[in-house]
């Protein structure tokens, strides 16, 4: 008997197939209604917990079935991306443990409408670090941006510059919030 359970699962590609599943069913566009709302945040779960085990455990661990310069590519995109696998990793461990050992880097707020994205696809979730301010579905974007970048393998090892420019807009969006609100 094999020391691991899984369904399916055998390999990096598999769990990020299930990434972009879940980003699929998240990104929908949805009526605003309580049983919509409270399946986003299921969604919203099942996303940010594959995102940081595709990162964490499949991507740096023992398996060799991987992309090729996945290990290379996330270490060129570390300082850029550092706030991103916080916010990954804090949700995802805010979702499934009741309480954190450690404070979070992360704070999620209420839905708002402040993007075109939202006045299309409705209010989202705002999500906040030290530096960046997104909207849910726009973070998820970036996310998801990242991945495919690092399971290509035919593109170049170099951090694209469609995510240092999302992360640009968003840290932009964080410092003026930072001048109209409380926010510390």
């Amino acid at each position: 008997m094999s020391n691991i359970a899984k369904f399916g699962l055998k390999s990096p590609y598999d769990l990020y197939e299930k990434l972009k599943y879940d980003a699929q069913l998240l990104l929908r566009r949805r009526r605003e209604n309580a049983e919509e709302y409270r399946q986003e945040e299921f969604e919203a779960f099942n996303f940010f917990v594959t995102a940081w085990h595709l990162y964490y455990d499949w991507l740096q661990g023992v398996s060799k079935d991987k992309p090729k310069h996945s290990l290379e590519k996330i270490q060129k995109a570390t300082s850029e991306f550092r706030e991103i696998k916080d916010v990954m990793k804090n949700i995802a461990n805010g979702s499934k443990h009741f309480e954190l050992n450690a404070p979070a880097k992360v704070a999620v707020g209420d839905r708002e409408i402040s993007s075109y994205y939202s006045y299309f696809f409705g209010p989202q979730f705002s999500i906040d670090t030290k530096s960046f301010h997104f909207l849910m579905y726009e973070l998820v974007g970036v996310i998801m941006t990242y991945f495919e970048w690092i399971f290509d393998d035919s593109k170049p090892v170099l951090v694209p510059l469609e995510i240092i420019e999302k992360l640009k807009k968003a840290r932009e969006l964080r410092t003026e919030r930072k001048k109209y609100t409380s926010i510390k």
